[in-house]
């Protein structure tokens, strides 16, 4: 825990803020966090302790974060020099980062298996108090942040969280993957040679190694190495699986408040499949499609002069670091892959897809 009072906070070459002056900054950083809050936990020498078989309640592993808030108070120049008064409304500046290394349920029925790992979550944001927009900081240009997690964010960053969800009902239910969600504003992203959005909201949504079995006798398998990641095994189990998945799920619209009147929108989608089908079967029946590929792209809604927005924004360059791979401006859906089925023997046939 640090404060400083009465410095000046510049937020780097690029940064939307004028330097800050006679600012107030508070940072907090708290790691190595350790919660239970249920029945059965206790402290052991001043560590938590519970045993995740016996215990109910919510527990948190390897928990950190860290936060910075500037807050600034300049004199009224109408004031009297002996008695200075501050400027309202008072502008507020926060960055918050934080995450865990595993966050779980404990004491549930044993057949009930629910974890979170590697969660990482951000969130930047400013304000004077009323509903006037005020730029967020580029926390990465804010030299005295440059020891905490925070140095990370930009002006662009809003919200974020990360993390990998494993789930195992029964056995009949087991799913397993990494999500990423992020909330930005980029500016003047380049839609063609002829448009830029000068300003826009972004809701970026990544999927990856997402596997998931519904069924009978479906397990979870945790990674051994490091490059290994959990996963959803159907096992000689019987059921529907779909393994290797990965989705990217792209949202961009004008800003509402820096544009207003302005509705356009943008909308991309990429999904990649290595293998789904029916699994444990046998010879009775097999259905299953592999290397499936899935693009949709579209925009829509109307500028401030009214004009339609017809023109499709290449999601494969992208808008920032988020990028869909061969989603071009020219791909409106188009679907790919391979399928077979074999029914006994009796039925027997296989194809592939490209549109």
């Amino acid at each position: 825990l640090e404060s400083f009072a009465g410095i000046d906070i510049d937020d780097g070459i690029g940064g939307p803020q004028a330097a800050i002056l006679n600012a107030n900054l508070l940072k907090i950083s708290v790691s190595d966090v350790e919660i239970f809050a249920g029945v059965g936990g206790s402290l052991v020498a001043g560590e938590v302790d519970f045993d995740p078989l016996t215990a109910t309640g919510f527990g948190i592993t390897g928990g950190f974060v860290d936060i910075a808030i500037v807050t600034d108070s300049l004199p009224d120049p109408l004031a009297g020099p002996t008695d200075p008064v501050p400027v309202t409304p008072q502008r507020t500046f926060m960055g918050v980062v934080g995450g865990a290394e595993i966050v779980a349920p404990y004491g549930l029925p044993t057949d009930l298996n629910i974890a979170a790992y590697d969660l990482l979550f951000s969130m930047n944001s400013a304000s004077d108090g009323t509903v006037t927009p005020v730029d967020r900081l580029n926390w990465a240009g804010v030299a005295q942040v440059d020891d905490l997690l925070i140095s990370e964010l930009t002006d662009e960053n809003e919200l974020a969280v990360s993390g990998t969800l494993t789930a195992n009902i029964a056995g009949f239910i087991v799913l397993a993957g990494t999500f990423d969600l992020a909330v930005t504003s980029p500016t003047n992203v380049a839609i063609d040679a002829n448009t830029t959005l000068t300003d826009g909201k972004l809701l970026a949504l990544s999927l990856t190694d997402v596997s998931l079995f519904v069924g009978s006798g479906g397990s979870l398998v945790a990674p051994v190495e490091a490059t290994d990641v959990w996963a959803a095994d159907p096992g000689d189990g019987v059921g529907f699986f779909v393994g290797g998945a990965n989705l990217k799920l792209g949202i961009l619209k004008a800003d509402p408040v820096a544009l207003p009147g302005d509705t356009r929108s943008w909308t991309g989608l990429g999904i990649t499949i290595d293998t789904v089908g029916l699994v444990g079967l046998g010879d009775i029946l097999t259905l299953n499609a592999t290397n499936v590929g899935v693009l949709f792209n579209s925009a829509g809604g109307t500028d401030a002069l009214l004009a339609d927005n017809t023109t499709k924004l290449d999601w494969e360059t992208g808008v920032g670091t988020f990028m869909i791979d061969g989603l071009t401006r020219d791909v409106d859906v188009q679907a790919s892959g391979s399928a077979e089925i074999n029914i006994s023997g009796f039925i027997v046939g296989s194809c592939l897809l490209y549109t």
